[in-house]
């Protein structure tokens, strides 16, 4: 897709006390899709050197928070990645998937095994035991600090796995061996009470910047949203002697106005319910980039205050798509507290229905679903579709509760309507799997594929459903248990998505067997009745006192 790109970016205009080590950025990207969705992705980062890192240790913050800062050197943490997400990313409409992430949370971790002198707990613990015990420590740590349920990501429900993630950032030689946890909890809702605590680490909050934008009454609103913080560390020179610590904070928000009726045109108005505010003083730099697709007749309207505004019409867009980092610059400062910038079909040309809008065009997608009926057993398919004309090589991981007794014996792959075994099958190049252990541990099935060209692969395993206890049973036990969804990672470029890519598929909906909870009830209450009758004539025949009543008979 050719796509117009207009940069709208703001260099502080005036001195700030933030040192020369640290750096602080905002950018908002608006993208409108050729669905007419409309996808937002706020990205706050920060960038730490050495030097600070170092001052950070000895107590001095600026803008890394202090119980950050504190977390990752308590439980040693060189890399993070967590999600929280409501609704699952149209990867059927939206090819870009740098904003996607599973529905629920998701957390994971590289941590250093290498053991702390000063730590009395992790003396005479192997490796292996000292990342369980820092893993239990970070997920409670970021529970408190995110208000969300990360303490239930215990060892019964984490994997470790071999090929699906690959940090982003370097390690140091002298951080020991790293080893990865992965959690997820696909349960897990988003609201205004994870968003409150996300927005206090950033520097300046809701209160100025790009930060004035979360409205989370329009955030909640949406088709997808997804709140992401990452911690990753960088090498500053070739020998790795120093690092480079970069945190971002990220929003992702998909907005669907033609589905509701609305006309195809939204604004910050129309998207956040408010226009920026005042500009965040600790921020190096302010940009806001907008994407559209100038094969359509758009229209681009920038107002700095309600009674100016500036229109760029889909020719000079395409002029601007040519040189997209010298496209245009509008300074912003602070008497740009009032930009709106809008995006409309021009005056004279009619919008399309809901109903022209454009096929999907994403080259590869995955799909999940699960097959069979009653409350025994059952199969999880999961279809891979390549509409390119050349193989696709993937790793597919999936993480199964306990409780989902998986036969490994009975796993199929092969293109749709085949039925192809393991052995010596031109789909399969790897299999990595672990088997789960009651309430220890769950299963891990990670597996390399090459998914053929313009064809389906369909991928299948048969399961058993056990039998658990009544106490571990959710309150809403008759709605049934989520399954996160399946990651797949492109192990090669794939039209517009890079090597490395992570695709979710979607979650699943299982139904165990279920106890009938109101026999406990029953139980109670016939107990109770029967103790009340039985103590309670007791009772009285041992306290009360009886007496005889003389006849008194009396003559008038």
């Amino acid at each position: 897709m050719v796509c117009g790109i207009v940069w709208l970016s703001q260099l502080a205009g005036f001195v700030t006390s933030v040192s020369a080590t640290e750096q602080y950025t905002e950018h908002l990207q608006l993208r409108q899709a050729q669905s007419y969705k409309v996808i937002a992705h706020f990205n706050f980062s920060r960038q730490l050197d050495q030097e600070a890192l170092d001052r950070a240790r000895q107590g001095h913050y600026h803008v890394l928070p202090r119980a950050i800062g504190n977390l990752l050197d308590l439980y040693r943490v060189k890399e993070l990645h967590l999600s929280m997400t409501q609704g699952r990313w149209p990867h059927d409409h939206l090819s870009d998937a740098a904003s996607a992430a599973a529905t629920g949370t998701q957390l994971w971790a590289w941590i250093s095994d290498a053991p702390d002198p000063l730590a009395e707990s992790e003396r005479g613990l192997d490796a292996q035991a000292i990342v369980d015990k820092r893993w239990r420590g970070l997920t409670n740590a970021l529970s408190g600090i995110f208000c969300a349920s990360l303490n239930y990501l215990d060892r019964a429900i984490s994997a470790e796995p071999v090929s699906s993630f690959r940090p982003t950032g370097a390690f140091r030689p002298g951080d020991g061996d790293v080893r990865l946890r992965y959690g997820a909890l696909p349960r897990e809702f988003t609201c205004t009470e994870n968003l409150t605590p996300w927005l206090k680490l950033l520097p300046c909050g809701g209160k100025a910047g790009l930060g004035t934008l979360l409205n989370p009454s329009r955030i909640y609103d949406t088709e997808y949203h997804s709140m992401g913080f990452h911690v990753a560390r960088h090498c500053a020179d070739a020998a790795c002697t120093a690092e480079q610590l970069r945190i971002d904070h990220t929003i992702a928000m998909v907005q669907d106005f033609a589905a509701r009726g609305q006309p195809v045109a939204w604004s910050l108005d129309a998207l956040f319910g408010q226009r920026l505010g005042d500009l965040c003083y600790l921020s190096d730099a302010t940009t806001l980039g907008l994407q559209i697709d100038p094969d359509h007749p758009f229209e681009v309207v920038v107002k700095h205050d309600p009674e100016s505004a500036e229109t760029w019409d889909v020719h000079r867009l395409k002029q601007l798509a040519s040189r997209p980092r010298m496209a245009m610059t509008v300074p912003l400062d602070a008497r740009d507290r009032h930009l709106n910038v809008g995006v409309h079909w021009q005056p004279d040309i009619d919008p399309p229905p809901v109903s022209a809008r454009v096929a999907s065009t994403t080259p590869f997608v995955a799909h999940r679903h699960i097959s069979g009926y009653g409350q025994q057993d059952g199969v999880i398919v999961v279809d891979f579709r390549n509409r390119l004309d050349h193989a696709v090589p993937i790793t597919y991981l999936e993480v199964l509760p306990w409780y989902v007794r998986m036969y490994a014996h009975s796993l199929r792959v092969g293109p749709h309507g085949q039925d192809e075994s393991l052995r010596a099958n031109p789909y399969l190049q790897k299999v990595v799997y672990q088997p789960a252990i009651d309430r220890e541990r769950p299963h891990m099935l990670e597996l390399k594929l090459v998914v053929p060209p313009s064809a389906t692969l369909r991928l299948a395993f048969a399961f058993d459903k056990a039998f658990i206890k009544y106490t571990e049973h959710p309150p809403d036990a008759n709605r049934g248990f989520d399954i996160g969804s399946g990651i797949v990672t492109l192990r090669a470029p794939v039209g517009d998505l890079p090597q490395g890519t992570r695709l979710m598929t979607e979650t699943l909906l299982l139904s165990l067997a279920t106890p009938d909870f109101s026999m406990p009830y029953n139980v109670i209450t016939m107990t109770c009745t029967l103790i009340a009758l039985f103590f309670g004539s007791y009772c009285n025949l041992l306290t009360r006192s009886f007496h005889l009543l003389k006849r008194v008979t009396t003559f008038l």
